[in-house]
């Protein structure tokens, strides 16, 4: 006899995410001969200005090419907790102090649980 997990499954998953439970995730890198205080400097006036949430950082190993030339160099990896009503203005003030000539500024969004989400959104208030 074939026993159907369909309707166990379904009342297994969660709801489809409403907007408010979505969290913007915007990665940059840094040169990673900046000191921490110096990566403190960036990072402050965004979370201060309420663009973002929370920033992770952390420093790794890059590989990649510049202008014709492969380039293997430490590096710091910032990303940025943000709000889809933010991005906009975030894109805007990491490119304005961003030391690279051209910076890598890519985001992801991502499904969140309600409350975390919620908490993203309240501290991302303008």
């Amino acid at each position: 006899m074939l026993v159907s997990l369909k309707p166990q499954i379904d009342a297994l998953s969660p709801s489809p995410p409403t907007m408010a439970e979505e969290v913007v995730v915007v990665t940059t890198t840094l040169p990673g001969g900046m000191s921490e205080e110096e990566v403190g400097m960036f990072v402050e006036p965004l979370v201060n200005g309420r663009l973002v949430a929370c920033v992770h950082r952390s420093r790794i190993h890059s590989t990649y090419l510049w202008k014709g030339e492969k380039c293997t160099e430490e590096e710091w990896k910032l990303e940025f907790k943000t709000s889809v009503f933010r991005l906009g203005e975030l894109f805007s003030a990491i490119s304005e102090s961003h030391p690279y000539e051209e910076p890598q500024i890519i985001h992801r969004i991502h499904q969140a649980s309600e409350g975390y989400a919620g908490w993203v959104a309240e501290n991302t208030e303008g």
